[in-house]
Parts: C-alpha cells; structure tokens; sequence
C-alpha cells in the first residue's frame, strides 16, 4: 500500500493530545516512556507502578476525539486516515503492543472503547500506633478512574469485617476514625479491588490514675502532719514543709519526676504503675507531674499544680509600761511590762540599754522560752542601782524579741527606744522642798481639826 501520509512518531502524537487535552498533560508522555520497560523494569522502576502509570495515560484517552486533536489536518482527507493510524499506534503503545498492522488498526477504529481501569494506590498511614482513645486519619490513592464505591473495611483483630464509605477528595479517598481504644486491622476496597491489610497497635500512655500528698511541716510550728484530699496536687504551706508525694498511673511506669518552674526537677522513684517521692516546699511557682511508660511514651496531658509558699512572719514586741520616757524616784527602779508576739512562736526577749554618760551597754533576759509560746505578757522591775547613776544622768533602753524560725534562720523585731532620767539635784530639792511643804501643811491641818474637837468637847461639858 502506497504511503499517503508524513510518518508520525507516537511522542508527537501524544503531544498533540495533551495540548487539545490540557487534563491529560504529561500523562501520556510518561506512560509513553515508561510502557517500554513494563516487563525489563527499565530504568530500575516498579513494575506495578509502572502499569498504574501506562493505566492511567489510558484513561486519560477517555473521550479523546480525533477532530480535536488534529482539527487542522482534517482539512485534507488524506490527513484522517494518518490520525487514525498515529492514534492506533499510540494506544497500541499505551497497552504494550509492537507494530500495529493496517488491519489492526482498520480492526482498533471499529470495535468497542476498551472499559477504564483504576487501581488503588499508596494508603496512609499503613501500619501505625495511635495513643488510647486518639484518632486516626486514613487516606486511600485511587488510580485510574475510581469507582462511586469506595470503601474502607475494619475489624478487630480476627473478627468480622465491618465498611465505611469513605469521602472522595481530589483523587483521594479520606476519613478520621474517632476515639481508637483497641487494636484494628483495615484495608480499602474499591469495587472488586481490595488493598493489603494494614495493622492499628493502640498504646496506653501513663496518664495519672491517683495522687495523695502529705504535708509535714516544720517542727518549730507546732503544726505537725496534714494529708490532703485524693487527687489535690495544690499546695499551701509553710516554707521548709516537707511534702510527700505518692500516685498510681494507668499502665507502667519507667520514670517518673516533677517539673518544677524555675526549680530542679525532682525525680521520683517508680515500681510498676506506682510512684512516690517527696519535695520541700522553698518558694511559690508551678509544677508538673511528669510521667513516661514502660513503652518510653510520655503523659500527652502533664497535669500541672500550684505551690503557695508561706513565709514565716517577723515577730512584734510593744513596751506596755511604762508609756514612754520616765524619770527614776528615789527606789531607783523602774517597773515595766513587755508584750511579745510572733505567727509560731518566741524564743528571746531581752532588755538592752545604755548609760549615755559612760556610754556603757548592758542586755538584761527578760524571759526565754522553750516551749511554742505564739503571745506572752512579761512584768519586769529593772533595778538601775547598780548602774552607779548621777543626777541628771539618762539611761536609753530598748526591748529585743527573737521568734523561734529554724528553717530560714530566727528573726528579730525591736521596740521603740526609751529613756529614763536620773532627776538632776535641782529636782530633787524642788521635790523635797514640796514634800516638806506638804507635810507642813498637813501638820496645820491636824492641829487645826484638834482645836475643832477641843472646842466641841468643851460646850459639851458646858451644857452638861
């Protein structure tokens, strides 16, 4: 048969398909070039791949009409009858046929479109692990042209097979199983065409079960031993507590420690789903119970806590007498009274003075006390006969009160500072001198009620 028409090779004849067909670009041409290998594996690729490639440039033939694609050439007739034979090479290429003979083209232009075909592509996630009662997103690569049915099929391990549809999205397939709480095997179905069955493993991580703490304050406080309520991880209370901490989780454990805020960690000691330990409580912050399984997984929700640290008040002391600054009498002594106070106890309260003109210093213990002694009242007289004073001389004093905090170191509070006063000879003279004149004049005054009774007892007898 003579040759009527320019040869055509099946590269250029794809390339006039794909640009009439924008849908089919690049398609054609690489099931073009990788049909050449199907069965050599040419080139190193997969052979299954490689057909999922040569079936989806088939489909992409669906509903390719010669008129478009060579819409020029078919102006000239001898031209028509070239498309169809470039377009039988094509296909015979798509399908892995070698050289196409005239009858089998004459044959491939009058028999029926060959039906599409499709294959089901990569699944994600395959195989995996999901955290106890997580979900788990599936999607399924439906190659070719995917059927309307396309389903996903679980089951417990060896148990009965149950569907989903799954949901078309852009030439995948997608759902999210919800709340994952036992082992499933899956795979996808389309149509006739099932994939691998693929393995879900569920992990338990070690979530917290129960919690119990156990406060033991400082001793100095007199405040013991408190338990908190199951599961109250807040703490409030004194600095230098010791708190004991215990727990349970769901599964077990291969370590276990709180995270602390600024702080150290503390580690705690785990034994199968048990775990305890203990921390001191220094300042305010946060913390979190850390916990990691057996299987290396940690807690995904680490509950987090509240520490409020108490500090120890400072203790206070109030001089209740004398009311101020005094001046000694003749007893040379000065009574007084000292009220001492602090949140858990004091331990010193002592009277410290000075004597201005000799500038000597003294301290004198008012009272010392052993036991928790929160509030006291103290009497004192301060004999100041010793202190060899001379008129005019001034003594300052002030009260000290020391409370009995051994875990941040005692504190101090101090009373304002007073003075007493040594009256000067002017003083004391002014203070005889009135003292005389008072007794004169009581003197004056007896003598005057004896002449009253005299005068009475006289007109009694009188009368008599």
């Amino acid at each position: 048969m003579p040759r009527v028409w320019r040869p055509m090779s099946r590269y250029q004849t794809a390339g006039y398909v794909e640009d009439a067909y924008p849908d089919a670009k690049n398609r054609l041409l690489s099931a073009l070039q990788l049909s050449v290998g199907v069965d050599t594996e040419r080139f190193g690729y997969d052979p299954a791949l490689v057909r999922m490639s040569v079936d989806g440039g088939a489909h992409a033939m669906n509903g390719v009409k010669t008129g478009v694609v060579f819409e020029r050439e078919l102006k000239e007739a001898q031209i028509a009858f070239g498309l169809a034979v470039g377009a039988a090479l094509l296909v015979g290429a798509l399908f892995g046929t070698g050289a196409v003979s005239i009858q089998s083209m004459r044959d491939l232009a009058t028999s029926p479109r060959q039906s599409v075909t499709y294959s089901i592509g990569a699944i994600t996630p395959g195989d995996a692990t999901v955290n106890r009662g997580e979900s788990l997103p599936i999607d399924a690569q439906i190659i070719g042209s995917a059927p309307d049915d396309v389903r996903l099929e679980l089951r417990e391990t060896g148990g009965e097979w149950q569907s989903i549809p799954l949901e078309p999205r852009g030439g995948h397939h997608t759902t999210t199983l919800q709340n994952v709480v036992a082992p499933l095997e899956y795979r996808v179905r389309a149509k006739d065409k099932t994939s691998e069955i693929y393995a879900i493993q569920v992990a338990t991580p070690p979530g917290l079960k129960s919690l119990a703490l156990t406060l033991h304050f400082p001793a100095y406080s007199g405040l013991g031993t408190k338990t908190l309520d199951a599961d109250q991880g807040d703490v409030t209370a004194l600095v230098g507590t010791r708190v004991d901490v215990s727990g349970e989780s769901v599964a077990p454990l291969a370590k276990a420690l709180l995270d602390f805020d600024g702080l150290d960690d503390v580690s705690l000691d785990a034994d199968g789903a048990t775990f305890g330990g203990s921390f001191t409580v220094t300042k305010s912050g946060r913390y979190g119970l850390s916990l990691v399984g057996a299987d290396g997984l940690p807690n995904p929700k680490q509950p987090q806590y509240v520490v409020y640290a108490v500090e120890d008040a400072n203790p206070s002391v109030t001089v209740l007498e004398p009311r101020g600054n005094s001046t000694l009498d003749e007893a040379m002594t000065l009574p007084m009274e000292v009220e001492v106070m602090d949140d858990f106890g004091v331990t010193d309260v002592i009277l410290r003075y000075r004597h201005e003109r000799t500038e000597k210093h003294g301290s004198i213990r008012l009272k010392q006390y052993r036991e928790t002694m929160p509030l006291a009242r103290i009497p004192y007289t301060w004999d100041l006969s010793s202190l060899d004073l001379f008129p005019d001389d001034t003594v300052t004093y002030h009260v000290e009160v020391t409370d009995n905090d051994t875990v941040s170191g005692p504190k101090k509070a101090v009373s304002p500072t007073y003075t007493v006063r040594f009256p000067s000879m002017m003083e004391m003279f002014e203070k005889l001198e009135k003292n005389q004149s008072a007794q004169s004049d009581t003197l004056s005054s007896i003598r005057d009620d004896q002449q009253e009774a005299n005068d009475i007892v006289s007109s009694l007898y009188d009368k008599m």
